[in-house]
Order: C-alpha cells, then sequence, then structure tokens
C-alpha cells in the first residue's frame, strides 16, 4: 500500500512538470507565432503536436486542469455567441444561403471517414458514418476564424452570419447524428455476435 502512495505521489508530480513545461511552451510558440506575423493558434497547435507522443499526456492534462479547460470551454463558446448578429442571421437571403453553404460544411468534414473506407477495406459503412459525423462536430475553430476575420473587416456582417449558420447547423447536427450512429453499431455488433454464435453452435 505504501508503494502504491508512494507511485501514486511520483505520478501526482509528474503530471505537474509535464503541465508546467507545456504550459511554458505554449506561451513561447504562441509569442513566436504572432511576432513572426501568423495567428497565435498556430503555435498552439504546434505546441500539441510536440508533445503528442507523452503516453500519459492526456491523464496529466485532466488531472491538473481538467476543470479549468471545461471552464475556459464555457467562456470561449459564450464569447461566440456574444458575436453572433441575430438582427442579420434570420433575414432571408442569410438564412437561405447558410443552409446551402451547410452543405459543403458537412460534406468537407463528413468524407473523413469515407477516406478510411477507401483506404481501410476493414471498415465497414456504420464506421464511416460514425467517424464522419464524429468530425462534422469539430467546428469550434471555424467560428474562432470567421470571428477574427469579421473584426479585421476580411468578412462582412451579412457573410459572418451565413458563415455562422452553416457551422452552427453543422455542429449542432453532428451530436444527434453521432449518437445514432454509436447505435448503430451497437446494433451491427450485436448481431454480428449472435450471428458467430449461430455459426459456432
Amino acid at each position: 500500500e505504501e508503494e502504491e502512495e508512494e507511485e501514486e505521489l511520483i505520478s501526482k508530480e509528474m503530471y505537474s512538470w509535464v503541465v508546467v513545461v507545456f504550459c511554458s511552451v505554449l506561451l513561447f510558440m504562441t509569442f513566436v507565432a504572432g511576432y513572426l506575423g501568423s495567428t497565435s493558434l498556430l503555435g498552439a497547435f504546434i505546441t500539441g503536436v510536440a508533445f503528442s507522443q507523452l503516453p500519459f499526456k492526456g491523464d496529466a492534462w485532466e488531472k491538473e486542469v481538467g476543470p479549468i479547460t471545461h471552464a475556459l470551454s464555457s467562456l470561449f463558446f459564450a464569447s461566440i455567441g456574444t458575436l453572433i448578429p441575430l438582427n442579420r442571421m434570420f433575414h432571408p437571403k442569410a438564412f437561405a444561403i447558410g443552409m446551402l453553404f451547410t452543405i459543403p460544411a458537412v460534406l468537407g468534414k463528413w468524407v473523413t471517414g469515407l477516406v478510411l473506407y477507401w483506404f481501410d477495406g476493414g471498415y465497414q459503412w456504420v464506421d464511416v458514418n460514425v467517424v464522419g459525423w464524429a468530425m462534422v462536430g469539430r467546428g469550434e475553430l471555424g467560428f474562432v476564424m470567421a470571428a477574427s476575420a469579421l473584426r479585421h473587416g476580411l468578412l462582412s456582417p451579412d457573410t459572418f452570419a451565413i458563415t455562422v449558420w452553416a457551422l452552427l447547423v453543422a455542429t449542432m447536427a453532428s451530436p444527434l447524428i453521432f449518437r445514432q450512429c454509436l447505435a448503430w453499431k451497437d446494433r451491427v455488433a450485436q448481431m454480428q455476435v449472435a450471428g458467430n454464435s449461430r455459426g459456432g453452435g
């Protein structure tokens, strides 16, 4: 029991150091990216890639800064929400074009599952949809880039409203369809198990 407590203490100290080093590198890389004229998000992404091979990175991050991350995520989406121009979004033209743009916004990410199917014949059609719809929901960066483009005058308010519609519909629809795909995958797995049982019997 003492050995387990000692190992847990060592793991906790290691996790703390990993987070400290990670945050230090993160600050440095975001500064360098901004200084070079790029976006600070690129520096943050490079930092994540640099630490991606650590086998315990997920545990360290979740245990040390998990609650803070969840709180900041809520603040992030709240800040994005304040930028949404409701008076422009419900203009018939913005709404119609936004719905039209939803199609490439969904297909452009869903196709990743199809690529997986092409390159590995071991996957089934249900796996294509699980992977594809999981990717469709990853639209946070799109909101960030659209908001940044609006602030810098690269997007007009009307174009921003259209972009938000496309991102919003894709992001909100994805979890609903993704859950159905997971249920579909469970049913397929159960059918395969039942088929194997009958075949073995």
